[in-house]
């Protein structure tokens, strides 16, 4: 397969995940990943994300559209979408963020930044926990429930652990639950638009 094919199939790979995100979040559906994709990568060179992971990224990628951050996060020059331990969902959210920025879709594309545990997470709007970085979940969500960053992540006590959204997949879909009395904690509002898809609010 030329590299050639591989970049285009991977674009409307992405393209299609990232429109499907807007979608759901303003029209309050859900985009089904069927059982024979949900964990399919995107070329056929070396493994990559799958198409569950793709669908995640897209959803990580708009979530800061749909959240009303305190003046001081608002003012800065980027916009900082941090991964720990980075992984697949590094990935993924890199290949989103070029095509935007081919695109031109946005005045102001987020920067994709991969932490560590003892890394600084200041300067981040998003953190994402991935579930292969669950056992240092509870020392970075320690560091960040004070500050305003909307924490995402998929283990199943990460809203517990104080986590603000926790990705799931139900009957094939990605959705996910919000701790909105956390996040006002923080300084972060939830728009209605984000509320209305979420399957439970807290």
């Amino acid at each position: 397969m030329s590299q050639s094919f591989i970049a285009l199939r991977r674009s409307v790979v992405v393209f299609a995940t990232v429109s499907a995100a807007v979608l759901c979040l303003e029209s309050g559906s859900a985009q089904t990943i069927p059982d024979s994709q949900r964990n399919q990568t995107s070329t056929t060179t070396a493994p990559g994300p799958t198409v569950e992971d793709r669908v995640k990224a897209s959803y990580l990628y708009r979530f800061p559209d749909y959240v009303e951050f305190p003046a001081t996060v608002a003012e800065r020059p980027e916009t900082e979408l941090c991964v720990l331990r980075g992984g697949p969902m590094s990935t993924a959210l890199q290949d989103v963020q070029n095509f935007t920025q081919k695109q031109n879709t946005a005045s102001r594309v987020p920067k994709v930044r991969t932490i560590g545990p003892q890394d600084a997470i200041d300067s981040c709007w998003l953190l994402y926990v991935p579930p292969s970085a669950a056992s240092s979940a509870s020392q970075v969500l320690r560091k960040a429930v004070a500050l305003p960053i909307l924490t995402v992540g998929e283990s199943s006590d990460f809203l517990e652990q104080g986590g603000l959204i926790g990705l799931k997949v139900v009957d094939g879909r990605v959705r996910f639950d919000v701790a909105k009395t956390a996040g006002e904690r923080a300084g972060l509002r939830f728009r209605l638009q984000l509320l209305q898809y979420a399957l439970s609010v807290k």
